[in-house]
């Protein structure tokens, strides 16, 4: 239920999150972090321009292609230690 005016609406999807004005974001040492999270910021955090998942191991090129293509103005990747990157997330 969101507010507007004193209005009251409910909304279809209550899951949605509003967006975030969030640009640079650093994950290192996120070992558990995954695709699922990295598409759940893809999908808030849509004016990211720096993001940092050194040594999360567990990114593999899907989770990859899901925030390049959220996050347009995406400029600098910090993938060191990501070993389930293939290269094939960069064609």
């Amino acid at each position: 239920v969101t507010k507007n005016g004193g209005e009251s609406n409910t909304n279809a999807d209550e899951s949605e999150s509003p967006p975030i004005l969030l640009q640079s974001l650093n994950l290192c040492g996120g070992e558990k972090f995954s695709d699922a999270g990295l598409k759940r910021i893809s999908m808030v955090c849509q004016h990211l321009t720096s993001l940092s998942l050194e040594n999360c191991f567990q990114i593999t090129d899907g989770g990859l292609m899901s925030i390049a293509q959220a996050c347009p103005d995406l400029q600098k990747f910090n993938l060191s230690g990501c070993m389930g990157i293939s290269g094939t997330g960069f064609a």
